[in-house]
């Protein structure tokens, strides 16, 4: 993918967890010199499949949540792409606090 950037982690889910989350914000750092009509991709990935996706070009931190998908298998492949849409000057698109949360059986 041009102009895109990826950060990848294979993450152990417990077999008796249900209802997990994943949870994170996106923004675009402080003295990026965004132009306003370009925007910034953010992407989720699990396992290869897109789960999330938003287009952004404000500064503010945006929080979101999304239900992950019941998967079959212990381990999973989450993937954290931006890409600057064919330009990626100044674009400084970043990620904050990622993490899953669900529940387990007792």
């Amino acid at each position: 993918m041009s102009g895109s950037a990826i950060v990848a982690y294979l993450v152990p889910i417990p077999a008796d967890a249900h209802h997990v989350t994943l949870k994170f914000a996106i923004g675009i750092r402080d003295g990026a010199e965004l132009p306003p009509d370009r925007f910034v991709a953010f992407r989720v990935l699990v396992n290869g499949w897109k789960l999330w996706s938003a287009v952004k070009n404000s500064h503010e931190w945006e929080e979101h949540t999304v239900q992950m998908p019941q998967l079959e298998s212990d381990l999973i492949r989450v993937e954290f792409v931006t890409d600057g849409l064919g330009d990626n000057r100044w674009n400084w698109a970043v990620w904050g606090e990622p993490r899953l949360e669900g529940v387990q059986d007792e």
